[in-house]
């Protein structure tokens, strides 16, 4: 785990720990590089390797946005610095491991309602950026996201400020092509209530993006 913030706002933290399952013990990871400041709303994904961390938000500038990141390999105890994106930077952003490489897509630029749409995809053999083409659903901010072993899939999320989205796509590397999917006929609601797993999509709990907050206790996959 890596960085985070104190929750009142004025300290974005850039350390981090790894936890043990075996010995049930923690132990303080190397510090970060300088790029990678500390932050909230970044991506993490494991690659078996090592763990990409990407884009966030920082506690200062204006926008705070970020679009850079850094590896750390667990092996090594150590950070290597990634190539700057080519995306517009961002935080809440959706972000998935392919087995080879992350897919990053969508997010919060950080600026008033500015959810965004667009996506790269990072090979960190090669430590270089490709962007994806344009995806046939709306920007917004934490969606949730998967790897099905062939399609990279985002769904749900917050669309405006309180609006939140009941549709998804799903991005093909190999074709290179985004398909829509089905949109959720349940009441629009925010995360926790869309989770994904390996091959489906949940929704379940959560509240209600429209109208009144009204907790749910519905769902369907």
């Amino acid at each position: 785990m890596w960085g985070g913030s104190n929750g009142g706002g004025d300290a974005y933290y850039a350390d981090g720990a790894r936890w043990n399952l075996k010995t049930n013990t923690w132990k303080p990871i190397a510090k970060a590089p300088t790029e990678l400041a500390g932050r909230v709303g970044a991506s993490a994904v494991a690659t078996g390797v090592d763990v990409i961390v990407w884009g966030g938000q920082t506690i200062s500038g204006s926008p705070a946005t970020r679009n850079t990141g850094a590896r750390y390999v667990a092996v090594r105890d150590e950070w290597v610095s990634m190539a700057v994106s080519p995306l517009k930077p961002r935080h809440s952003h959706a972000a998935a491991w392919t087995g080879s490489k992350m897919i990053v897509w969508g997010g919060h630029s950080g600026v008033a309602s500015d959810m965004l749409a667009d996506g790269a995809i990072y090979d960190p053999g090669t430590d270089a950026w490709s962007t994806l083409p344009a995806a046939p659903i709306d920007g917004r901010s934490a969606p949730a996201a998967t790897w099905t072993g062939e399609e990279f899939i985002v769904f749900g999320g917050t669309i405006g400020e309180i609006t939140g989205a009941r549709d998804g796509a799903a991005f093909n590397p190999t074709t290179g092509l985004w398909r829509k999917i089905e949109p959720y006929s349940g009441p629009i609601r925010d995360l926790p209530g869309v989770t994904v797993g390996p091959k489906s999509v949940f929704v379940f709990g959560g509240f209600t993006l429209s109208g009144s907050l009204e907790l749910q206790n519905d769902g369907a996959w």
